[in-house]
């Protein structure tokens, strides 16, 4: 089963529903906005996170509704790190507007924009879904999901032979499956010309362990961390998780409306630093606050964010024991289809499904139609 729950799924009646969770779409790009802007009639609400240099055409965008929701990411020198800081901002915003002391008034642009949009409804928000504005997903498939419990992505970074690839030009990853795109980006794109075949090489090509403590007994261990989560980054978020353990004043804050927290400290007090593909997750609103607070800690540790989000997650369930994972979405962080692919025969058979590149016309004609049903 590709689902790590606590309690058999028939107990559960909290199952998603769209139109109660906020998106926030990463990565915001004016021509990707009219095909994505269609997620609003799914969702309660969406929030663009935009750099600066696209953040004036953010605001300047309006329509039958007025202005959309914009906030500014904020950009480090370090790679990753800016998500952190900004994604863990909103959620503390999202945590605090459910409150009934709260002012929307005095609130950020956005989150009265978002409101605004949302006709005032956010205190009936049940969490918030990230993902990159080049994904695509299917919202009525995540009603098989649990608003309750975390999401995460399954399996989707570069495995070690992916990563020491790094070709001048192109290279098969395997023949007739994948080929490495030709340039310097490090790891280099995957593009994918045979479907069945990449889900049956997915072991070859990605890595497949996700956490690991410093004492080694995950089977993990450095070796499995350390070339694509560099700049030292696997020492930092095990620094991060030796803090945690040891803030017991932090601790506490969240065990109040978390309780389920309380078996996961073990396992980060050992040293558990995880690792994933984090271009979507999802958060219940009621660990939005603490998801967050962590957020930042993360941030100022300099964590890289694909180790950070992970670990996060890892925390927040409970283990990875309150969890679904959403590993049969299509692709990977850096995978692109081959342009003779025809994307809706792909995306219409995915729950969820990455990169959709939106300047090709036959994407953008299928999210269209998908989006517009129901």
């Amino acid at each position: 089963d590709s689902r790590s729950t606590a309690r058999p799924r028939t107990l559960s009646p909290h199952m998603a529903a769209p139109g109660r969770v906020i998106a926030l779409l990463d990565h915001w790009r004016p021509e990707r906005y009219p095909t994505t802007r269609l997620y609003e009639r799914h969702f309660l609400g969406l929030v663009h996170i935009v750099t600066g240099d696209l953040f004036p055409a953010c605001l300047n965008v309006t329509d039958e509704h007025g202005g959309i929701a914009c906030r500014l990411h904020y950009r480090d020198s370090y790679p990753g790190e800016g998500h952190l800081y900004s994604v863990g901002k909103v959620m503390l915003s999202l945590a605090a507007s459910g409150s009934p002391k709260k002012k929307r008034s005095k609130g950020p642009g956005w989150l009265r924009t978002l409101a605004r949009r949302a006709s005032g409804k956010l205190e009936t928000a049940s969490g918030v879904l990230l993902m990159h504005m080049d994904f695509f997903v299917d919202p009525a498939r995540l009603r098989r999901r649990r608003a309750d419990f975390v999401w995460r992505l399954g399996p989707g970074l570069p495995g070690e032979a992916w990563q020491k690839s790094a070709p001048p030009r192109a290279v098969p990853a395997r023949p007739g499956v994948a080929t490495f795109a030709g340039h310097s980006r490090v790891p280099p794109r995957l593009l994918v010309s045979d479907l069945a075949a990449l889900r049956a090489g997915r072991d070859e090509l990605f890595w497949r362990e996700r956490c690991f403590r410093e004492d080694g007994r995950s089977g993990a261990g450095e070796r499995a961390a350390a070339p694509w989560f560099g700049f030292d980054s696997w020492r930092r978020g095990m620094r991060a998780s030796h803090q945690l353990h040891n803030a017991t004043a932090l601790l506490g804050r969240y065990r109040q409306s978390a309780p389920s927290l309380d078996g996961a400290w073990a396992a980060v007090g050992a040293g558990t630093v995880c690792a994933g593909w984090s271009d979507l997750y999802y958060v219940p609103m009621r660990l939005a606050a603490a998801f967050g607070d962590l957020m930042h800690l993360y941030f100022w540790q300099r964590v890289f964010h694909e180790v950070a989000v992970p670990s996060i997650l890892h925390i927040l369930s409970g283990g990875s024991r309150e969890e679904e994972v959403l590993d049969g979405c299509f692709g990977c962080c850096c995978c692109d289809l081959e342009p003779a692919i025809d994307p809706a025969l792909v995306l219409g058979k995915q729950e969820c499904a990455h990169r959709v590149d939106l300047r090709d016309a036959r994407a953008r004609s299928f999210m269209r139609a998908a989006l517009l049903r129901g």
